[in-house]
């Protein structure tokens, strides 16, 4: 894969998809939550956000286990705890673009 003429990953795209990080979408019972399910994310080292109703952080899929349970240990819990591995696209464009 090149990126401005200089080769960015060269190796099979198994090897591609699994250095990539899955996204973690967090949704609490109570919205009133998301704000600090996010605090509790990012108090762990995650890089997350509040988006529309749920928590989207970026880590290694066994992280959900661990998010999972500093939620219930603070109060919160969850109605969704979902791990999504980026496709060969988006890894492609998220790689090549500036």
């Amino acid at each position: 894969m090149l990126r401005d003429g200089k080769v960015i990953f060269s190796g099979k795209t198994s090897d591609l998809l699994a250095a990539q990080k899955p996204l973690i979408l967090a949704k609490p019972e109570n919205q009133n939550d998301l704000v600090k399910l996010n605090q509790i994310a990012q108090g762990l080292g995650l890089d997350s956000k509040i988006k529309e109703d749920l928590v989207e952080a970026n880590a290694d899929a066994n992280f959900a286990a661990k998010l999972n349970k500093a939620a219930f240990d603070a109060g919160i819990t969850l109605t969704s705890l979902t791990s999504i591995r980026p496709t060969l696209e988006e890894t492609f464009f998220e790689m090549t673009v500036n």
